[in-house]
C-alpha cells in the first residue's frame, strides 16, 4: 500500500499530442515530487530557460523509477513516455489519480486534473490561465478551440522553461493532493483495490493493441468513396425528379426542401421543431421526422439511404482512407478503459467502464445494413447502396481474423443477480434461449403471435430502464399491448421485479451497488431535463449489468493478452484477433477458455467466428470443444 514515504509524483510536458503513429509525443520537461525533494521542475527541450539536459533528466527519472512507486494523473500517457524515451518499462506498482477519480465517481462531468482539484480543494487553475495567456500572446495563430490544430495546449513545448515551470509544478502538487484524498476513499472505504489494479494492468496491453493497429486496403477504401459518392449523386437526381425540381436544386437547404415537398404534395402537415438558436418553430425535414409524415414510401426510403451514405462517407470512408494513406494501410485506434480527460480533447470513455475506441471509433460501425421488414423489391435494392464498413477491415498478411462474442451476456449477468427462475433456467441449460422461452410463454398467456424481435426488445428494454412509450415504439405495438407484454415477461421471470425494486431503493437509502468486478456505483445525481427535475433510480439495473459486463470483458481481455493472443479490437462483449492460419483453431480454443473461464455463477457462453478476407465476411466457427460442460 502506498504511503507518503514511498511515492513520487510525476508529470511530463511534451510536444503537441496527436494520434498514433505520431504518438507518443516527444517530452520536453517534467516536474516531480518525492518525500525527500520538494516539487521540482526539470527542463531540457524548451526553446530557452532550460535548467537541465536530457542525460541529467534521465538520471533523475532512473532514481525515481528504482526507489519509488510513481504516481501520475494520466498514467497511460506519462508511463508510455517513460518507456518510449527513457527505456523505463511499465511497473504494476505505479498509480493513476485519473483512474481513482473515475472509480470514485464514474458520473463526474470531467476527470481533468484542474477541474477535479478546483472542485475538491478550491484550487482555481491560475497557473494554467497564465500559461495559456502567454502562449496565445506569443505563439502566432494559437487559439482556445479544443478541436483546432492550433489549440494553445499543443504548444506548451514552445514556451520558455521559466514560463512553464509554475504550471508544471502546480500539476504535480494537484496530483499529490488528489492522490492523498482519493486513495482512502476508493481503496480503504470502498475496498476497490482489485478493480483499481485491473485497470492499471490493462495499460500496457492497450498500448500494444494501439501500436499494432488494424489493417485496411487503401485502394479498396478509395474505390468505396468513389462508389458511395456516385450512389449519393444518383439518389439525389432521383429525389429531385420525384419532387419535381431542377438538377441544380440543393436538397440540403431545409426551407427550400420543405417548400418543394409541400408543392409536390408529398407532405400534408410537417412536424415543427424549435430552432436551437432562434427558438422559432419551423418545418422539420430531419430524416426521423420526415419518415413520420411523408406519404411517398419510395421517396422516404431514398432520403434515408442518401442520408446514411452521407454519414458513412463523413464518419467512416473518408477518415479511414486518410488514416490508411498516412499509416501505410494501418489504423491505430486509441482505446480508453475508463472515462478520461484526453489531452484537451473531449472526454473519452464510458460511465459503465466499457473499453471504448476513438480515431477511429469501432463502436458505431454497424454489423450489417439493416433493411426494414416488408419492403417491396425496388426499395430493398436501395439499401444495398449503403457501404458495409466491416468489409474494409482485414487480417495481416498470412493471418486470418478470429473473434468471439459472449452469447446473451447481459441476460446471464441479470440471471446471476436475479437468483430466481431465470437463474435456475440457466443453471439447468447453459445454451438456453431466454428470448424464445419468453416468446412462447407470452404468446400463450396473451393470445398473441409475437416474433422473437419484440420479445428481445422487451428483455433489453427492462435492463435499460426503458419506459413504456419507448418500448411500444421500438416493438411497433400499441402502448397498452406493450405494457401487457412487459408485465407478462416479468411474471415469467418473477425475480427481476424485486431486483429492480431493491436497486431503486439504493437512492433513497444513499447506498450503492457493487459490480461483478468490485466497482461501486451510487445512483446518478438528479438533474433538470427539459425543465423537470428527474431522478435516475431506474438506471441502476442497467449500471449493474453494463458495468459488470465491462469488468468481465476486461478480465477476459487480460487473460487472452497474457496468453499471447493477438487481440486487435475490444468491442462491447467481443474480442477480435489476428491468428495464424495454421494454428487458428488452437488460438480460437484458447480465446474461448479465456472468455468462458471468467468466474460468474452463470456460465458465460461464447461463440466464435473466423474469416480470411475481412471482418465483415466472417463465418460461424463450429469447432468448439468444451470439457465438463
Amino acid at each position: 500500500m502506498p504511503t507518503p514515504r514511498n511515492i513520487a509524483i510525476l508529470d511530463f510536458e511534451s510536444a503537441g499530442i496527436d494520434f498514433r503513429p505520431d504518438y507518443p509525443p516527444i517530452p520536453c520537461s517534467f516536474s516531480y515530487r518525492t518525500p525527500k525533494q520538494k516539487t521540482t521542475f526539470v527542463s531540457w527541450g524548451h526553446p530557452k530557460n532550460n535548467n537541465s539536459t536530457f542525460p541529467k533528466a534521465k538520471k533523475i527519472l532512473l532514481e525515481l523509477y528504482h526507489n519509488y512507486s510513481i504516481v501520475c494523473h494520466h498514467l497511460k500517457f506519462d508511463a508510455e513516455l517513460l518507456q518510449q524515451f527513457f527505456n523505463l518499462p511499465y511497473k504494476n506498482n505505479w498509480h493513476c489519480t485519473q483512474v481513482l477519480a473515475f472509480l470514485n465517481n464514474p458520473y463526474a462531468k470531467t476527470l481533468a486534473l484542474k477541474s477535479l482539484t478546483d472542485d475538491f480543494f478550491n484550487m482555481p487553475p491560475v497557473e494554467q490561465d497564465n500559461l495559456m495567456l502567454w502562449i496565445l500572446g506569443n505563439v502566432k495563430g494559437t487559439n482556445t478551440n479544443k478541436k483546432s490544430f492550433m489549440y494553445w495546449a499543443r504548444y506548451i513545448c514552445l514556451a520558455p522553461g521559466g514560463v512553464v515551470e509554475p504550471y508544471a509544478n502546480s500539476d504535480v502538487d494537484r496530483t499529490y493532493k488528489l492522490f492523498r484524498y482519493l486513495w482512502p476513499r476508493v481503496i480503504t472505504k470502498y475496498k476497490m483495490l482489485i478493480p483499481y489494479e485491473r485497470e492499471l494492468k490493462l495499460i500496457p496491453h492497450l498500448w500494444a493493441m494501439e501500436k499494432k493497429g488494424v489493417r485496411t486496403k487503401q485502394r479498396q477504401l478509395k474505390k468505396g468513396i468513389s462508389v458511395a459518392e456516385n450512389n449519393q449523386s444518383v439518389l439525389a437526381k432521383k429525389i429531385r425528379k420525384r419532387i419535381g425540381v431542377g438538377k441544380n436544386f440543393n436538397l440540403d437547404k431545409k426551407e427550400q426542401f420543405a417548400d418543394a415537398l409541400e408543392a409536390a404534395n408529398k407532405v400534408d402537415s410537417f412536424i415543427k421543431t424549435k430552432g436551437p438558436i432562434t427558438g422559432k418553430l419551423s418545418r422539420s425535414v430531419s430524416r426521423e421526422n420526415l419518415a413520420l409524415v411523408l406519404e411517398d414510401d419510395y421517396l422516404k426510403h431514398m432520403l434515408e439511404v442518401r442520408s446514411k451514405i452521407k454519414t458513412f462517407l463523413q464518419t467512416f470512408l473518408k477518415p479511414w482512407y486518410e488514416l490508411s494513406k498516412k499509416n501505410n494501410g494501418m489504423m491505430h485506434t486509441q482505446f480508453s478503459a475508463t472515462r478520461a480527460s484526453s489531452f484537451g480533447r473531449n472526454e473519452t470513455g464510458a460511465k459503465s467502464g466499457r473499453i471504448t475506441s476513438s480515431n477511429p471509433n469501432f463502436f458505431n460501425v454497424p454489423k450489417t445494413v439493416e433493411v426494414p421488414d416488408g419492403l417491396p423489391k425496388i426499395s430493398q435494392n436501395l439499401y444495398s447502396l449503403i457501404p458495409h464498413m466491416r468489409h474494409y477491415i482485414h487480417p495481416d498478411p498470412g493471418k486470418l481474423l478470429i473473434a468471439r462474442d459472449y452469447v446473451g451476456q447481459e441476460l446471464r449477468i441479470l440471471a446471476n443477480y436475479e437468483y430466481d427462475d431465470l437463474y435456475a433456467a440457466y443453471k439447468k441449460n447453459i445454451f438456453l434461449s431466454v428470448h424464445e422461452i419468453a416468446r412462447v410463454k407470452i404468446n400463450r398467456m396473451l393470445g398473441l403471435n409475437l416474433t422473437k424481435r419484440p420479445i428481445k426488445t422487451i428483455g433489453f428494454g427492462i435492463i435499460y430502464g426503458m419506459g413504456i412509450p419507448m418500448l411500444a415504439k421500438k416493438m411497433e405495438l400499441p402502448i397498452r399491448e406493450a405494457e401487457e407484454v412487459r408485465r407478462a415477461y416479468l411474471e415469467i421471470f418473477p425475480g427481476i421485479s424485486p431486483l429492480i425494486k431493491n436497486l431503486k431503493a439504493l437512492e433513497k437509502n444513499e447506498d450503492y451497488l457493487t459490480t461483478w468486478g468490485g466497482r461501486v456505483y451510487y445512483t446518478e445525481p438528479p438533474a433538470v431535463v427539459q425543465g423537470r427535475l428527474r431522478n435516475f433510480g431506474y438506471k441502476m439495473l442497467n449500471y449493474l449489468i453494463q458495468s459488470s459486463a465491462a469488468d468481465i470483458i476486461k478480465e477476459a481481455y487480460l487473460r487472452a493478452s497474457n496468453r499471447g493472443l493477438d487481440v486487435r479490437i475490444v468491442l462491447y462483449d467481443e474480442l477480435i484477433n489476428n491468428a495464424h492460419i495454421k494454428t487458428y483453431r488452437e488460438e480460437m480454443h484458447e480465446l474461448m477458455e479465456c472468455m468462458e473461464s471468467v468466474e460468474l455463477d452463470i456460465y458465460l457462453l461464447s461463440e466464435g467466428k473466423y474469416g480470411k478476407q475481412s471482418w465483415g465476411e466472417m463465418k460461424k466457427y463450429s469447432g468448439d470443444k468444451r470439457r465438463g460442460v
